[in-house]
């Protein structure tokens, strides 16, 4: 009877620990509107761990195109394969 209230107690604190976390994210970001940030805080109390991970995925920051590297690797450079400058392309 102890383990099942410790794994209950577990539980809930994982659940608000995940919640509060998300419902932060969403309050700071600036991509979602006003009425968007109340669904996805909402959806996030009621399916608290699938959503969460949902709305991280969706507001974590990718590099765009701006932000790319525009190295090439030394792989490429190597003579004969058609990418380094001069190169035979048919070789």
């Amino acid at each position: 009877m102890y383990f099942k209230y410790c794994f209950l107690g577990g539980l809930v604190i994982a659940y608000l620990v995940v919640s509060i976390r998300s419902i932060i994210a969403i309050k700071k970001t600036i991509v979602l509107t006003r009425k968007q940030k109340l669904v996805n805080i909402i959806l996030v109390l009621l399916i608290p761990f699938l959503w969460a991970i949902f709305v991280k995925g969706i507001l974590t920051r990718e590099p765009g195109s701006h932000e790319a590297s525009d190295e090439v690797p030394l792989s490429q450079c190597e003579p004969g394969n058609g990418f380094a400058a001069g190169g035979d392309m048919h070789a």
